[in-house]
């Protein structure tokens, strides 16, 4: 995702990834637990956010496809830039990159980044609304170096907020008790442990009791 731009990449990749990633995970359900997750109203949102609000950190490719490869070029150009100065080499600017034949598709990847950002997140992260300047000034085409908009950890976190946001917000009030009881403070801390004794262990029967209770479907040792 971070080498190849999005518009590149043929749909049926990114959705051939998902499916694929998906029918691993529903291998440690149960097939009760998978029928009720993919009809669940909250379908697969929260397996695909991280354990801190509450998911499995399963991210979707299609959450972060600009994201990746925007923040890759991004990156590529802070860290190059210095070295073709010290050189005394051109350094390429905005209005450089006008004239590079993949322009079409930065720019079609950075709109539709700054378009997701302004309108899925509900709680913006700071970091990613301060890096939003850098678009205007890509977009304005203005005769200045490029600069660093590397912001790759912090926009991922701004679409994941707005995603959580979004489910809270859509919960039955049981389900949005259980989302927030999930996002707190530990809550996933069994997922993080690593089985190095017996005292950091699960039987696959409690851990599999414990991956229904987190995603709200009915507990296998309970039927």
């Amino acid at each position: 995702l971070r080498t190849v731009p999005p518009g590149d990449i043929p749909p049926n990749s990114i959705a051939d990834l998902d499916h694929m990633r998906r029918s691993s995970f529903l291998t440690l359900l149960t097939t009760k637990g998978a029928d009720q997750l993919n009809a669940s109203w909250s379908g697969w949102s929260q397996v695909e956010l991280p354990l801190r609000l509450a998911g499995l950190g399963l991210t979707s490719p299609k959450t972060i496809v600009e994201v990746a490869w925007v923040s890759s070029v991004g990156q590529a150009c802070h860290t190059f830039a210095p070295r073709l100065a010290a050189q005394g080499m051109h350094i390429p600017g905005l209005a450089d990159l006008a004239t590079c034949p993949f322009w079409s598709l930065f720019r079609s990847a950075l709109v539709s980044l700054h378009e997701r950002l302004v309108a899925s997140a509900a709680k913006p992260h700071t970091l990613a609304l301060a890096s939003l300047s850098h678009f205007q000034d890509i977009l304005s085409m203005a005769s200045t170096p490029l600069k660093p908009f590397a912001y790759q950890h912090e926009w991922t976190v701004a679409l994941h907020e707005g995603i959580f946001s979004n489910l809270l917000a859509r919960a039955p009030h049981e389900q949005a008790l259980r989302l927030l009881s999930c996002a707190g403070e530990g809550a996933g801390g069994w997922l993080r442990a690593i089985p190095v004794s017996k005292a950091f262990t699960l039987s696959s029967v409690a851990f599999q009791d414990r991956l229904h209770f987190l995603l709200g479907l009915d507990l296998p040792s309970l039927e």
